[in-house]
């Protein structure tokens, strides 16, 4: 399903009117479609709808299913290269956070902190 990703994103980002579909997939019971909700963004960077990311990310911020809490984690460390004190933010504002979506999001994070 990630290889469709950006597919996804390219359509989503030519037509705003799907970002509503993101919103529908978050909540599907099919991990893929909210895997796909959730790094519909993954290549956006500074393009990146940051209060879309965000929402959609609170919306699983408690699921401890594999593929979807490492999606969160990439999507957010993906963005953290553009605003990682928003996203250090968002992970210490959601203890509930799995340490998998921690670690992914914090990743880049870490890395520039220790070099």
């Amino acid at each position: 399903m990630d290889s469709i990703q950006t597919s996804v994103e390219v359509v989503v980002a030519a037509n705003p009117e799907l970002e509503a579909t993101m919103f529908e997939w978050i909540k599907s019971k099919n991990i893929w479609l909210v895997r796909s909700a959730l790094i519909h963004q993954l290549t956006l960077r500074d393009k990146t709808n940051s209060t879309r990311l965000f929402a959609l990310c609170e919306l699983q911020t408690e699921e401890k299913e594999f593929f979807i809490a490492k999606g969160l984690g990439w999507a957010l460390r993906s963005y953290s290269y553009i605003e990682p004190k928003a996203v250090k933010k968002f992970i210490k504002d959601h203890p509930e956070l799995t340490p998998l979506a921690k670690r992914e999001g914090m990743k880049a994070i870490n890395r520039k902190s220790t070099s």
